[in-house]
């Protein structure tokens, strides 16, 4: 519903997707501009039709002389006064990983063990697949994927 992986900018409109706040387009097409800033950078929001979709809610802020093809603006009418807060700089919340404390072994291990997996071939086979015309072009197929291990145990069904 939005122009993510898209050929090019789109006109206004041309996609239906809404925020919650009844705003459109505010996903894919362009990135937009915006006031605040981070040091000597503007944020600048949305995502891009060129981009992954999660950018749409990854914080970006670039130079204010950047003019990417990708970067937009949106224009608004103020009904009333703005509040200094959606003025206001934005300080990044910042982690200093190395004074981070390591966890116990045991609990190491125990997400370790999250990440295992079985390095044999998949042998995958797609035995379904549906297609939605004039869907979403991230979401126009779906089907069921079938993994065998190369243990020899059962297929398990992946849906995608």
């Amino acid at each position: 519903m939005s122009n993510f992986n898209g050929q090019g900018p789109a006109r206004v409109g041309a996609y239906h997707g809404i925020s919650p706040v009844g705003a459109y387009d505010m996903a894919g097409n362009v990135k937009e501009w915006c006031w605040n800033s981070v040091g000597d950078k503007r944020y600048i929001l949305g995502g891009a039709w060129n981009e992954p979709t999660y950018m749409f809610t990854d914080a970006d802020a670039q130079s204010a002389f950047d003019r990417s093809p990708t970067f937009g603006f949106r224009l608004l009418k103020n009904t009333g006064a703005v509040p200094d807060a959606a003025l206001a700089a934005i300080t990044w919340p910042y982690r200093d990983l190395n004074k981070e404390k390591p966890v116990a072994d045991s609990v190491f291990e125990a997400f370790k063990r999250m990440y295992a997996y079985d390095k044999g071939p998949l042998d995958a086979k797609t035995v379904r697949l549906h297609s939605a015309i004039g869907a979403d072009p991230a979401l126009r197929f779906t089907g069921e994927l079938r993994i065998a291990p190369s243990t020899g145990t059962a297929c398990r069904p992946k849906y995608y």
